[in-house]
């Protein structure tokens, strides 16, 4: 497809109502072409529904019904269209020297207006746009109130999923009266498509989540408590446990992880003592030492709470080493 920059205006909609005369038979076969039309639209990745989520401007649809006019000209092309199922949206772009971004939202719209018009494959269907030669400019503005008449494609729940013949695929509020084949009427409000902000919601929970796991399990703070054995505890930045190794003084592990989960340093260090005490592995009047690594506790950490109230009431001598610096509980 060499370079036919020139050519892409050429082809315009024209304005006008919807004139036919169409039998029973005809109005069967049209509503074939229509389901077909859809399911093969479907095969290309362009669902029908969603066409009408965002309708181009008419300067947009000239445009877009040029290109495809210029594309079905080119043979290699169109056989590779169908091969691969999907509009070579990047080359085209190229050739008709159209930035490829400004015509990337509408890739559906050109790949429904190379179907409609490719020859004989929906002959029904497309004898409905009104085209023509460039010979106006332009668009007209529709009221905010306007209605739009096309022929029925399918219904669409409480109303009509229309093409009209400016090549506007719309849902419209109306239903087809009678078995008519014509259908006027105003544009159906968009519909709440609560799936794309429950997906963002949903991504950005998953980024705060894996965000907020990777900080509760870093190790900001350890505590390695040594009487008769050695404990050693590690703490995230929020203060809360992440994991614990004891080992008594033949080296053997005697502290379960799961007695202390998502207890706090102060809470965990008193459960260590409580435990040592009962078990008999310290006594009255013993030496305990800390030693704390990494952020320093406040200097009046150990003024109060649990661990303040075991040494106290087993009447301990612990020893606090603060990052290298002392700490006293009284």
């Amino acid at each position: 497809m060499d370079s036919r920059s020139l050519e892409k205006n050429r082809r315009v909609f024209l304005d006008g109502p919807i004139i036919e005369i169409i039998d029973a038979a005809e109005m069967e076969k049209r509503q074939e072409e229509a389901q077909a039309f859809e399911k093969e639209l479907k095969g290309f990745g362009v669902k029908l529904s969603r066409l009408t989520e965002a309708i181009p401007p008419k300067h947009t649809r000239d445009l877009l019904l040029s290109l495809a006019m210029l594309f079905l000209t080119e043979a290699p092309l169109v056989e590779k269209f169908q091969k691969e199922g999907r509009f070579p949206l990047k080359k085209v772009a190229k050739q008709v020297q159209i930035p490829e971004f400004d015509l990337a939202p509408w890739a559906g719209y050109l790949t429904a207006y190379v179907l409609l018009l490719s020859p004989n494959r929906y002959p029904l269907l497309a004898r409905i746009l009104q085209q023509g030669n460039a010979t106006e400019a332009g668009e007209q503005p529709l009221p905010l109130n306007a209605s739009y008449t096309g022929v029925l494609l399918r219904p669409w729940g409480s109303g009509s999923l229309i093409l009209t013949g400016q090549g506007e695929f719309v849902k419209v509020k109306a239903k087809a009266e009678g078995g008519a084949p014509v259908v006027t009427g105003q544009k159906a409000p968009r519909r709440f498509r609560w799936e794309r902000p429950f997906a963002a919601l949903l991504l950005l929970t998953l980024l705060l989540y894996g965000g907020t796991r990777a900080l509760t399990h870093q190790v900001d703070r350890s505590v390695v408590i040594m009487a008769s054995g050695e404990v050693k505890a590690d703490f995230n930045r929020f203060g809360h446990l992440v994991g614990i190794l004891g080992l008594n003084n033949q080296g053997k592990v005697f502290v379960q992880r799961a007695k202390f989960t998502a207890k706090d340093l102060d809470s965990v260090v008193a459960g260590i003592l409580e435990e040592a005490y009962i078990s008999e592995s310290i006594r009255e009047r013993d030496e305990v030492t800390l030693l704390i690594s990494g952020t320093v506790l406040p200097e009046d950490f150990f003024k109060q709470g649990k661990t303040h109230d075991r040494v106290i009431s087993y009447q301990l001598r612990c020893k606090i080493n603060n990052g290298g610096r002392p700490l006293f509980l009284e």
